[in-house]
């Protein structure tokens, strides 16, 4: 019985990385600008659960941004990110006209959770896809 060695690759992060990131950046400071407006400008005569936005929001911010690291890092994205829900909420929270809740937090804990698993289900690939149409075109 030989002891066979198995080389395996780490994945490679996306060639248009720093693209990937400023368009990342840009997607948390729209988030944000929306979080700190009030909630009739943001959806007027729109009932809806603010909850399921925020689940959804962090979920794509988790596949957004883990798609730029290796997946051993992914426990970093995800309390970076649970760190930037946090912020919001307190910033909520000293706006007249906003308030900060405990269940977004969850929320967000939730999305990005959802988004993690959507990760190592594969959809942290997505650039490699998006990059991947255009250097065979």
């Amino acid at each position: 019985m030989t002891n066979a060695v198995v080389d395996v690759q780490p994945p490679t992060l996306p060639r248009w990385r720093p693209f990937w990131l400023s368009v990342g950046i840009v997607l948390l400071i729209a988030v944000m600008y929306l979080a700190l407006l009030p909630l009739r400008k943001i959806a007027p005569g729109l009932q809806f659960s603010d909850k399921i936005a925020h689940f959804l929001v962090f979920a794509g911010l988790m596949v957004w941004f883990a798609a730029q690291v290796r997946p051993e890092r992914y426990i970093w994205v995800l309390l970076a990110l649970l760190s930037y829900g946090a912020g919001m909420e307190v910033l909520q929270a000293l706006r007249p006209y906003r308030a900060a809740e405990f269940a977004d937090l969850i929320a967000d804990a939730g999305g990005l959770a959802a988004g993690w698993w959507l990760c190592r289900l594969g959809l942290d690939r997505w650039p490699h896809w998006i990059e991947g149409r255009f250097e065979r075109s």
